[in-house]
């Protein structure tokens, strides 16, 4: 095994520890969001997953023997209607560090009001916030925020580990926070931004822990939650367990709409490519996941992109040992027909999902937006998925660059192919608008992609998110505008493309 690990603490155990450092996990919404009125609601939106890589960063604290305890707060109000955060603080503090997430930004508005509500009830305690958001809007948030103290920026493994050290040291002297690379703090009326010294290695990613839950309250509820649902196979009886597991970081593609291509990763952490875990480390934590009885292992990076080399010795080594589990796999590209076989190899189809996004049946429209293959490529891959027998859901978007009535007719034509070709019990469909994303390039070239972006500081991520609490985002709401085409003529695509969804059998949104 690559390191050590105890079996999960229970639940009295972990609250008979005093707590040096406390996690939250943000909802979209503000504390106190009144979720028990609309927790049956499909459209209320609290993002309650946290970010995979928080689990080793929470057990790299623990091995230095600091005592971590955290909280995913929609999973809480979830579990226990009228879930009282202050009273919680009040409860298990006060501890020496509070650290927040910020990776999405669809956590702007929630992050800062967690981190509001901390400060109210610990004023003294330093607040740490990181993240891709987070990153990418550090000097703003520290400019305008006095709830944080500071943020480690790209990769936070070795900056978070000494930063923690010396606050729990309460020594937080000038020149010892100078020398923490990818930090940003205020000195003074100051905000100060130590470069990007510091990029996690592959040794160090295979050294963290990212199975145990041991810091985290109600760890076996949130498993639940992180079970991706596969449409008409599980039965309502089964209780589902899930994982979310890093496998690498990085990307070699920049698709206009995402904040974590190849160029993101550059600005926001200093990395180029990838940097993957060893395949026997990523097999060790889905062979423990699957003895500890989890369902399903969604795999945070596309093996596919990765090389052939990477997942060809990754399914090889699942299936020497004889790992069967259920795989969530979002395809960055499109696989091979060799990689669905191998994936099937491991995959137990009634607990697995294959994620494709081809965003447009335009094959141009599909290449401006940065996805290289073509429609006849799609279906040789389909037909492959389809012989095992797997579950897949389609991504489009409805207001991409490059989209009109034209190209959306293209779209409902390979949707009713796809919709001849495959089972319906094992797919589903989705065209729904993309919000602009920080640091995407069509944030940061909007010139390019002939669109007028709206969306150009935190704050307005902020108000976005208040805006949109309940609900999903009208197209007026997401950042951006296209120059060419009015909302009237998204908005006809947009019903088109309902007309199609109400014919069909299987999930269609």
């Amino acid at each position: 095994m690559a390191h050590d690990r105890r079996p999960g603490l229970e639940q009295s155990a972990v609250e008979d520890q005093r707590a040096q450092v406390i996690y939250l996990h943000p909802a979209k919404q503000r504390v106190g969001f009144p979720f028990a009125k609309v927790i049956l609601s499909s459209r209320l939106m609290p993002y309650l997953l946290m970010p995979a890589g928080l689990v080793g960063l929470a057990n790299l604290l623990a091995g230095e023997g600091i005592v971590v305890r955290g909280i995913n707060y929609p999973v809480e109000c979830f579990i226990k209607p009228g879930f009282d955060l202050v009273a919680w603080l009040r409860s298990v503090g006060p501890p020496r560090v509070i650290l927040v997430d910020l990776h999405w930004f669809e956590h702007s508005f929630g992050a800062m009001d967690i981190a509001r509500v901390c400060k109210a009830v610990y004023p003294d305690t330093p607040l740490v916030v990181g993240g891709m958001t987070a990153s990418y809007f550090a000097e703003q948030i520290l400019a305008h925020s006095s709830s944080v103290d500071f943020i480690i920026c790209g990769d936070a493994e070795e900056p978070l580990r000494q930063l923690v050290l010396q606050l729990c040291q309460r020594d937080t002297r000038a020149k010892d926070l100078e020398s923490i690379p990818n930090l940003c703090y205020r000195r003074g009326n100051r905000v100060i931004k130590n470069g990007l010294g510091y990029q996690a290695s592959s040794a160090e990613l295979d050294d963290l822990d990212f199975i145990n839950l041991d810091f985290l309250d109600h760890a076996q509820d949130y498993l639940g939650f992180e079970y991706v649902p596969v449409r008409g196979i599980s039965t309502p009886s089964e209780e589902l367990q899930g994982r979310w597991l890093t496998i690498g970081r990085g990307c070699s593609y920049n698709c206009s709409f995402c904040g974590g291509g190849n160029a993101s990763h550059s600005i926001l952490a200093g990395r180029e490519g990838f940097v993957m875990r060893s395949v026997e480390a990523v097999v060790d934590d889905i062979e423990e996941l699957q003895d500890r009885g989890i369902h399903q292992v969604s795999l945070t990076l596309d093996p596919a992109v990765v090389g052939k080399s990477y997942w060809k010795s990754l399914f090889s080594e699942l299936s020497r040992r004889r790992i069967r589990i259920g795989l969530y796999n979002e395809a960055f590209q499109l696989p091979s027909e060799d990689f669905v076989e191998a994936f099937a190899e491991c995959a137990i189809p009634r607990h697995s999902q294959f994620a494709l996004s081809p965003l447009s049946g335009d094959e141009q429209v599909r290449r401006m937006n940065g996805k290289c293959f073509s429609n006849c490529e799609l279906f040789a891959v389909l037909k492959a998925l389809k012989r095992h027998r797997l579950p897949v859901g389609i991504y489009y978007s409805s207001n991409l660059p490059g989209q009109d009535e034209t190209s959306l007719r293209k779209t409902l034509f390979v949707s009713e192919r796809i919709a001849s070709l495959y089972p319906s019990h094992l797919l589903a469909m989705y065209n729904l608008p993309h919000t602009l994303d920080p640091c995407s390039p069509m944030s940061c070239h909007p010139e390019d992609f002939d669109i007028e972006v709206q969306f150009h500081c935190f704050e307005d991520y902020v108000d976005y998110c208040q805006r949109t609490a309940v609900g999903v985002p009208r197209l007026g709401d997401r950042g951006f505008q296209w120059r060419k085409r009015t909302l009237d003529e998204q908005r006809k695509m947009q019903q088109l493309w309902r007309d199609f969804g109400n014919q069909q059998r299987f999930p269609c949104l």
